[in-house]
């Protein structure tokens, strides 16, 4: 199970424009048809995606990591919850409502978009979420709009919760929702990382990025042999995937994942810049349509 671990923080790579809780059905977003997944190579004609992970499910398929250092990952988990209590006792959740998370998508690929919808829609390689999310005093979620846009804000997917169902725009479907709390969305990423961080090699860095004290958490994943990604003409031989978190508030700021390709040049080939707003009087217009939108049956 710990392989799996490993194997998730390619996910990114693997449906790029999707992020981890639309996979788990968070959003009530729609899976595209047409998913960013590994095609066969030599060696590798079964290589397929793990419905449940979105992962290699060969468990040759990567390298085998180095050994973890003790005192390394020890460095790198006290980081982390450093940075996880900032992001709690700085952030916190004042009074029950609406909090805003915002963020932007950019994907460098060779196909023209990231996936197609059920409905036949485009997931474009720029865009841009808007997660409206209601929770009660106790953090618990009530209520929650999440709108996917086109750089023009045309909506081209949107997923509403209520009353434990969530719903799809693109298919129309209900089903039940998932617990989410406030906190989750503040330091999910934390525990993420913590998690890789467990099995496989971590490196922090420390950088100034647009006038922000960054720290960066890189971790590499090796293939045995070259794998030929539907979005990407050349084969690539490496993922690294780089989160960067606010050194003075502890919120995640960006995650970068990036190709190595067989000819030794890189991609980074899926960027997402985060924006908490946090709470908000009211929710906008848009967002109160689409509440009314959910016909539950």
């Amino acid at each position: 199970m710990k392989r799996k671990i490993v194997l998730f923080m390619i996910a990114a790579i693997l449906t790029v424009g999707l992020i981890l809780f639309s996979q788990q059905g968070m959003f009530g977003q729609a899976q595209p048809d047409k998913l960013i997944k590994p095609l066969t190579t030599a060696g590798y004609e079964n290589l397929t995606l793990d419905p449940t992970t979105h992962s290699p499910v060969p468990a040759n398929a990567t390298v085998q990591p180095p050994p973890v250092d003790e005192a390394q990952q020890l460095g790198v988990s006290s980081l982390l919850n450093d940075l996880k209590q900032k992001a709690l006792a700085l952030n916190p959740m004042n009074q029950p409502g609406w909090y805003l998370f915002k963020s932007e998508v950019i994907s460098d690929i060779d196909a023209p978009n990231v996936g197609v919808l059920a409905n036949g829609a485009e997931i474009p390689t720029h865009y841009t979420q808007e997660t409206w999310m209601n929770f009660d005093a106790q953090g618990r979620l009530m209520q929650q709009v999440t709108l996917m846009k086109t750089m023009e804000g045309q909506v081209f997917q949107a997923g509403v919760t209520k009353n434990g169902k969530t719903w799809n725009s693109t298919t129309g479907e209900i089903h039940s929702s998932i617990e989410v709390n406030f906190s989750d969305m503040l330091v999910g990423s934390h525990d993420q990382v913590m998690d890789i961080s467990q099995v496989s090699p971590v490196v922090t860095s420390h950088e100034i990025v647009d006038g922000q004290e960054i720290i960066i958490f890189s971790m590499d994943e090796t293939y045995q042999q070259p794998l030929k990604m539907d979005v990407l003409d050349e084969k690539i031989t490496q993922s690294t995937a780089r989160y960067f978190f606010n050194s003075n508030n502890g919120l995640r700021v960006k995650t970068e994942t990036i190709s190595t390709l067989v000819g030794g040049g890189q991609r980074t080939v899926l960027t997402t810049a985060y924006i908490y707003s946090g709470y908000l009087p009211e929710p906008s217009d848009e967002v109160l349509a689409y509440l009314d939108k959910m016909v539950e049956k």
